[in-house]
C-alpha cells in the first residue's frame, strides 16, 4: 500500500525523468521552454487538429501525436542543421590557424615536401639486415 510519502516521491521522480530528455531536447515529448515557444507550438498543433478534425477519441489522440512528432522532426532538423554550421565553423578555423602557422614557418606551401627525407617504397627503416 502506498502511503503520502511514497507517493510525492514517485511524483517528484516522475517529474525529474520526464525533463532527462532536455540536455539535448532531440527526444523530448514537450515544448523546450528556454529555446522554443509555447505558443508557437499550440498554434502549430491547432493547425495540424484542423486540418485532419478528429472524430473519435482515438483520432484526436492519433492527430495530437502526429503534431508532437512533426514538432520534434521540425526540432531535429534544426539541431542537426546547428551542429552541422558548428562544425563546418571549426573546420574553417582550424585549417585558418593551420594555414597562418605555415606562413609564419616561412612560407611552406601545403602539401609540398620540404628538406624531408624520401621513403622508398619497401625500405626497412631502422632495422638491423
Amino acid at each position: 500500500m502506498w502511503t503520502l510519502s511514497d507517493e510525492v516521491q514517485y511524483l517528484g521522480s516522475r517529474l525529474q525523468s520526464r525533463r532527462n530528455a532536455l540536455k539535448h531536447g532531440l527526444t523530448a515529448e514537450t515544448v523546450i521552454e528556454p529555446l522554443e515557444n509555447p505558443e508557437e507550438y499550440r498554434v502549430f498543433e491547432e493547425a495540424i487538429v484542423s486540418e485532419y478534425l478528429p472524430q473519435t477519441p482515438v483520432e484526436r489522440e492519433l492527430v495530437y501525436r502526429l503534431a508532437s512528432l512533426f514538432w520534434r522532426l521540425r526540432r531535429a532538423t534544426s539541431i542537426e542543421t546547428g551542429l552541422l554550421r558548428m562544425q563546418s565553423e571549426i573546420l574553417d578555423a582550424f585549417q585558418s590557424s593551420r594555414q597562418n602557422a605555415i606562413v609564419s614557418r616561412g612560407g611552406d606551401t601545403p602539401g609540398v615536401r620540404r628538406n624531408r627525407p624520401r621513403i622508398r617504397p619497401g625500405c626497412r627503416l631502422g632495422r638491423k639486415r
